[in-house]
């Protein structure tokens, strides 16, 4: 854990230290960031990832995106494995000016970043059902979307319910309370 903590805070540390450095600059025509990792992201279906230190890379990158856009940081991903022309598959993204800024290089080949619809039809749950022998705890329940959630939560068997707010029972929040006490609740 020590391990992993520590290459964190040398590859972020190192990161916003690079950072700070571009923006003190102050140059006309900002250069662009290029972050490159090797097995932070999962992709090709992987399982495992074999640069788990480098993951928050990734999302500071996307943090440095919508800070600074004229930096047009752009996030690279090398595989687990080094194939001989790794070299040059990243120089010539670094060359393309594709435009995207999430790219992973596996299997010889590039990925990016794409909705895609779900392959496998999902099965629609089962309605939420709450136990009405037990007791449900809603902090900011004396609010609207609080009183919402506890009226739904009645309406599909919960019947103990400790509402939380900050300032007391609102005179708005009474016949919610009043509702849900003829509902069973």
């Amino acid at each position: 854990e020590a391990d992993l903590h520590q290459a964190s805070r040398r590859g972020c540390g190192s990161a916003l230290y690079l950072l700070q450095s571009l923006v003190k600059a102050g140059f006309s025509q900002p250069p662009s960031l290029w972050l490159v990792t090797r097995g932070a992201i999962a992709a090709d279906g992987e399982s495992e990832l074999s640069g788990l230190a480098q993951s928050p890379l990734w999302g500071m990158g996307k943090i440095i995106s919508l800070e600074y856009p004229e930096l047009k940081p752009v996030r690279i991903d090398l595989g687990p494995d080094a194939p001989e022309n790794e070299a040059e598959f990243l120089f010539q993204e670094i060359v393309s000016q594709s435009g995207e800024d999430q790219v992973a290089f596996r299997n010889q080949g590039r990925r990016v970043a794409r909705l895609a619809r779900e392959r496998e039809s999902r099965t629609i749950p089962d309605p939420v059902v709450f136990r009405g022998d037990a007791t449900y705890l809603i902090s900011g329940g004396l609010g609207g979307l609080g009183l919402l959630v506890a009226r739904w939560m009645v309406s599909r068997g919960a019947r103990h319910l400790v509402l939380l707010g900050r300032r007391g029972t609102p005179p708005a929040a009474v016949d919610t309370l009043k509702e849900m006490e003829q509902a069973g609740a």
